[in-house]
């Protein structure tokens, strides 16, 4: 049997409604500390949302696979930027 792995995010107190369901089918469950939790998301509707305001219209499908790709080149080429900025506040804020 071939096996699919979901990652879900639930309420702790609502796990207890799905513990039956979890039995019935035999699901194998892990808990995912906070650890894999993002601590800054840029969503579609922020980048919308500035778009608008920047270029009165929103962006289209292919605008945003640019946008993506902006982003994502950015944050990889000055990380150290990123990372020296949260720190040196850090520090400053001792």
């Amino acid at each position: 049997m071939t096996k699919t792995v979901l990652q879900i995010a639930i309420d702790e107190e609502d796990l207890p409604i799905f513990n039956s369901l979890f039995e019935k089918f035999e699901v194998e469950s892990s808990v995912i500390e906070e650890k894999t939790k993002p601590l800054f998301t840029i969503a579609v509707e922020d980048i919308q949302s500035v778009a608008l305001e920047r270029l009165g219209r929103t962006l289209s499908d292919d605008e945003l696979l640019t946008a993506k790709k902006s982003l994502e080149w950015g944050l990889l080429t000055d990380i150290d930027a990123v990372y020296s900025a949260i720190f040196d506040e850090v520090i400053e804020n001792k």
